[in-house]
């Protein structure tokens, strides 16, 4: 009863049904002041804010006052929290794409495969049961199952503000790079990275979308320090879905085209546009020319069975078959195929028996 009592006049008195917040802060205020007697609350609960009774009146006017305050500051603490949180989110993330970018584009952090960058200092040891499925992996020497066994590499920021850096360790534990920290809106897993690059910044030009690449370079007199240096810049495009298959195999709606100027990736693309257009118009001609011999053949089909038809009825001597082309040793070849002699010229041959080995030469006689 005293809950409900609670949550119905946070409704009444602050114009906010079900908030939880608002409930919690009156009922400790209340308490507070010493007003916790039901009587109380039951008359605030069936009058709000009564125009008799002063007493009560203040009571109420000065309990929310206390709760709007103590509302409006959770309210921007928890903000505040938010935000501090989401940026401490934001630059951890910032620090692993980082450390997978330099351990895919620049040089091995970790030599597993099952390992990859965390957050924190390298050479943590993961101790992985499962790996190997259930039947596990025996040792051949002791003939115990064994688990996989690796180690992570690493990448931490360390330091505040424009001292702040990225640290990169291998799976050992030690120390290979310290690198300033990018903006936090660079991009460090995208197809717009090349190898030798860490990290690419969205810039608009023109209205068209890029992305500016960076990679990094050793410090002189340092091992471990490094810098930035821009190394070109990346465009993505859309292509035509006719040019499609003939790109690069793996290639989808859109393509990087990667250069060191924007102008050189758009004289590079419409460079590449036209090979697609000229292997598509070369693919189309093929095509053609395939249905074109499809038709022919098809058409000398047709006739030869129209010359199986009416062939038994002509005959074909030595003299028409060399006015229609035959060259002596074909007829001589065709005439060994029959069984016939090559040698008797006066012999006739039925045009069916020609166009079933000779069908071009059987459509001319």
């Amino acid at each position: 009863c005293y809950d409900s009592t609670i949550a119905d006049l946070a409704t009444t008195s602050f114009n906010s049904p079900g908030d939880p917040l608002i409930a919690s802060i009156l009922a400790d205020a209340i308490e507070e002041a010493g007003y916790s007697d039901h009587a109380v609350l039951l008359e605030l609960r069936t009058s709000g804010v009564p125009a008799s009774g002063g007493v009560v009146r203040q009571t109420v006017y000065q309990l929310s006052t206390i709760t709007q305050d103590r509302a409006s500051t959770i309210l921007k603490e928890a903000k505040h929290t938010a935000r501090v949180a989401a940026f401490v989110d934001a630059r951890r993330a910032l620090a692993i794409g980082i450390g997978q970018g330099w351990h895919a584009r620049i040089s091995d952090l970790h030599t597993s495969k099952r390992a990859s960058v965390e957050y924190g200092t390298g050479g943590n040891e993961i101790v992985d049961w499962d790996a190997y499925g259930k039947r596990g992996y025996t040792n051949p020497h002791t003939g115990r199952k064994q688990p996989a066994k690796y180690r992570n590499s690493g990448a931490r920021i360390t330091g505040y503000a424009r001292s702040a850096r990225i640290v990169l360790s291998n799976s050992r534990g030690n120390d290979v790079a310290i690198l300033p920290v990018p903006p936090l809106d660079a991009i460090a897993d995208s197809g717009a990275l090349l190898s030798g690059d860490l990290f690419a910044l969205p810039r608009t030009i023109a209205g068209v979308t890029i992305r500016v690449r960076f990679g990094a370079s050793r410090v002189r007199g340092s091992k471990t320090g490094y810098t930035y240096h821009q190394t070109g810049y990346a465009i993505r495009f859309a292509i035509p879905a006719d040019l499609r298959p003939h790109f690069p195999a793996g290639t989808g709606e859109t393509y990087w085209e990667h250069g060191s100027s924007v102008r050189t990736i758009r004289t590079e693309f419409e460079r590449k546009i036209e090979i697609a257009r000229t292997r598509l118009a070369g693919a189309e001609a093929a095509r053609l020319s395939r249905e074109e011999a499809a038709k022919a053949e098809a058409k000398i089909a047709r006739k030869a069975r129209l010359l199986l038809t009416i062939g038994t009825r002509i005959r074909i001597d030595y003299a028409t078959a060399r006015a229609c082309g035959f060259c002596d040793a074909g007829i001589t070849g065709l005439a060994k195929r029959l069984g016939m002699d090559p040698s008797n010229k006066e012999q006739t041959i039925a045009l069916r028996d020609v166009a079933q080995h000779e069908p071009s030469y059987a459509e001319r006689l």
